[in-house]
């Protein structure tokens, strides 16, 4: 007799036993990571420049860029 119930798998990996969605949230949480870790450097560079420490040209900050920091 059909009571319109369905069994659903618990969502994990039948020989591992892990979780089916883990490798995607682990994937989610680094490009996350990496997404405010570019956001905190572009405002850095965005005060500096605001500031007068690095230069408002691009080239100017590529050549500083190569140059060793202690010297400056």
């Amino acid at each position: 007799m059909d009571c319109g119930s369905r069994i659903f798998n618990d969502g994990r990996d039948e020989k591992s036993k892990s979780s089916l969605k883990a490798d995607r949230r682990l994937t989610r949480l680094a490009s996350r990571r990496r997404d405010r870790f570019l956001r905190r450097q572009k405002t850095l560079l965005n005060v500096l420049m605001k500031l007068g420490f690095m230069p408002n040209d691009r080239a100017e900050r590529k050549a500083l860029e190569r140059q060793d920091p202690w010297l400056i």
